[in-house]
């Protein structure tokens, strides 16, 4: 099958990523509610597989993310 990877774009989606303008300057800098997977090949969680300390970390995010009190991060600030 050719098309069993996701693209790009798909994965952005996934991860809620926005495009958005720093600093009130012209330079923009991509922001996710997710860590793009990228930022998740590198964190402490990505063990190979999902773990309880993974879903515990998500369950969390989850609440924080439909409690309004979360905010979006750069792939640097992800990591």
């Amino acid at each position: 099958f050719w098309d069993d990877q996701l693209t790009e774009e798909e994965e952005d989606l996934i991860c809620g990523t926005y495009e958005v303008v720093t600093d009130g300057t012209m330079q923009t800098a991509f922001r996710s509610w997710w860590p793009r997977p990228a930022a998740w090949k590198l964190c402490g969680l990505n063990c190979g597989y999902w773990s309880r300390d993974a879903e515990h970390w998500f369950q969390t995010r989850l609440k924080q993310i439909l409690s309004s009190s979360a905010a979006i991060y750069t792939n640097n600030e992800w990591r």
